[in-house]
Parts: C-alpha cells; sequence; structure tokens
C-alpha cells in the first residue's frame, strides 16, 4: 500500500518572508561547491530539501532551465497508466475550478498522463506541453515533488522557492509513491500540484488517498489466475529465503536475493525450464549456467491454475539456490 504520508523536515515555508529567505539561501549555495555543503550550516532551510539541492548540483541540473526533459524512448502504454486513468479524470472533474493540477509518472519519474483544472492560473500549465514523456527526476530537474518522492521512497512536498529551479518557485509540488499491492514493488509517483500559496502539509494525505485508490485498482485488475499465481510467490518468499524468480507470459518478477543472482540474459533460460516443467505436470531440479558464469541448481514448480486442476505451461516459479561452484 501508499505509504502513510510524512513531511520531512517540518515546517513546511508558508509565508513570503520564508520563500523570500531560502531563495536567497539557494542563490548562495548553487555558487558553492555541493561536495562541501553541511544541512547544519543552514537551519532555515529543511534538511530533506537541502540534501536535495546538493543531489541536484552534483547531478549536474541547471537552476536556470526552463526545459524539462523528454525521454525519446519512451513508451506511453503501461498498465499502470490505463488502470489509472479513470481515477486521474476522476480528479480532473474534482479540481476543476481550482488552481490545481495532477501528474502521474512511471517508476523513472516520465510522465504518464497529466489533468489540469479550469482556473485561469492553472490553464497556463495547458500551455505547456505536457506530453508522456517528460522526466521529472530530481537528476534530471532537481528538487521537486515528484522526483524527491522517488528519490527518497516516502512521500514528499516541496513549497515555492525549495524547488531547485528556480522558475518553479511559486509553486507547491506533492509526490506520492505507487505500489503494487502483489509485487510490493515501486511502480509510480502521483503528484498534485498548486500555487504556493494555496499549498499546505493537509495537501499530502489528500495525495496519498488517491494513491491507495490506484493502488486498490492495481488490486482489483488482476486476473484471478494472476492472484493465484502471484499469492504461491509471495508464499514461496517467506518461506523460502533464498532467490525466488516468478514466471508467466507476460511477467518475470524477482525478489532481492534473485536479483544478485540472475541477470536479464537469464530470463530466456528459465522461461524455458518453466515451460519444460509445466509440460510434464511436476516439478524439476536442474542445474545451470547463469549469464553470470555462476552455477546454480534451480528448482522449477508449476501452479496450479484453472478449473480441474489444470496447469498452465506460463505459470510457475522457479527458485535459485545459492551457487554450488564459481565459474
Amino acid at each position: 500500500m501508499t505509504e502513510q504520508p510524512r513531511v520531512p523536515g517540518l515546517p513546511v515555508p508558508s509565508k513570503p518572508e520564508q520563500w523570500d529567505r531560502i531563495g536567497e539561501i539557494k542563490l548562495e549555495l548553487i555558487q558553492k561547491d555541493p561536495l562541501l555543503l553541511d544541512p547544519d550550516d543552514y537551519p532555515e532551510v529543511r534538511r530533506d530539501v537541502l540534501l536535495s539541492w546538493k543531489r541536484s548540483l552534483l547531478a549536474g541540473v541547471d537552476p536556470w532551465s526552463t526545459v524539462i526533459p523528454f525521454d525519446e524512448d519512451f513508451t506511453p502504454k503501461s498498465r499502470l497508466a490505463q488502470i489509472a486513468q479513470p481515477i486521474m479524470n476522476r480528479l480532473e472533474d474534482q479540481i476543476s475550478d481550482l488552481s490545481s493540477w495532477g501528474f502521474l509518472t512511471d517508476r523513472a519519474c516520465r510522465l504518464l498522463t497529466a489533468v489540469v483544472g479550469d482556473s485561469p492560473q492553472a490553464k497556463r500549465m495547458r500551455q505547456v506541453d505536457l506530453r508522456p514523456g517528460l522526466c521529472f527526476a530530481e537528476d534530471q530537474i532537481g528538487t521537486n515533488g515528484i522526483g524527491c518522492a522517488q528519490e527518497q521512497q516516502q512521500s514528499f512536498i516541496i513549497s515555492g522557492t525549495e524547488h531547485f529551479q528556480m522558475h518553479t518557485g511559486i509553486i507547491t509540488t506533492t509526490g506520492v509513491n505507487i505500489r503494487d499491492p502483489y509485487t510490493k514493488r515501486f511502480v509510480g509517483t502521483l503528484g498534485v500540484h498548486c500555487r504556493r500559496e494555496y499549498g499546505s502539509t493537509a495537501l499530502l494525505p489528500l495525495v496519498a488517498e488517491i494513491g491507495r485508490s490506484i493502488e486498490a485498482q492495481l488490486l482489483a485488475s488482476r486476473a484471478d489466475g494472476e492472484r493465484v499465481f502471484f499469492d504461491v510467490f509471495l508464499r514461496t518468499q517467506r518461506r523460502f529465503r533464498g532467490a525466488v524468480v516468478g514466471i508467466t507470459k507476460s511477467l518475470f518478477i524477482t525478489n532481492t536475493q534473485s536479483r544478485e543472482l540472475v541477470g536479464e540474459a537469464d530470463e530466456e533460460l528459465l522461461r524455458r525450464l518453466a515451460e519444460e516443467a509445466c509440460a510434464r505436470s511436476k516439478p524439476r531440479t536442474v542445474r545451470r549456467r547463469l549469464s553470470s558464469g555462476i552455477v546454480a541448481s534451480v528448482q522449477i514448480a508449476p501452479v496450479e491454475q484453472g478449473a480441474g486442476g489444470l496447469r498452465s505451461s506460463a505459470d510457475v516459479r522457479a527458485r535459485i539456490r545459492q551457487p554450488l561452484c564459481p565459474f
């Protein structure tokens, strides 16, 4: 589920004199060596914000740029975007007369869909080409609600001049991470933004509630067969402390331990072993050399699915034990 909203480094600035002072400090800091920046030297700026400024400087972000980078390799179609769109449409209705707008991004902070209110101030956002593929990652545009939420893996609110880029000093942005309820993996970030004077810490719980709605739809959208598969995968993780991989026609999911052993180049091998096991309708154990050069013992067990105990050749789990010997 979406994590409980946390507001790092309270309080969030809310007065003109606070934003002005933070802006002055930022102008001072961008002239310095970021490696020497110490948050303790600047108590007027929230610690997490200053650390984000530091990361932004180290990433080479231009604080004066007004350009949002676009990922030319971005593919707009995604399960998250499809499932979340009805919720984003309802959000658009809810903010129709407000100076607000909402962004949904993928796990790389690339825009999937955006909704904008109808107020004159919000309509200015319509003049921006909010096309899918625009990147709001911290290392691309600096400190912002969505980018910080993705970087820190927790809910974030950034207000006014806390934003790294100068032209965003008039807004408040938020970020709440979305996780797949089955795999617990981070899949994207939801942000609802507004003019800085309209933002407050009360905004973050509202965004988190919308995020939970998206997660609920992700859960509800799973077909019965997928739910069976994920349930078995999760139970296997709990019982077996080694590497676990789950394979279907459309999925290849891994736990933390398996990421240390299994690379992308191994997916074809494991899928072929899985299909062979399902064709025999019984578990099997084999030894295979992985792309890393490590020889591992792989236990493959089909997952029962469908009426009458039928087994699908696409639905299996593979357990990879610690390597038996090095290459």
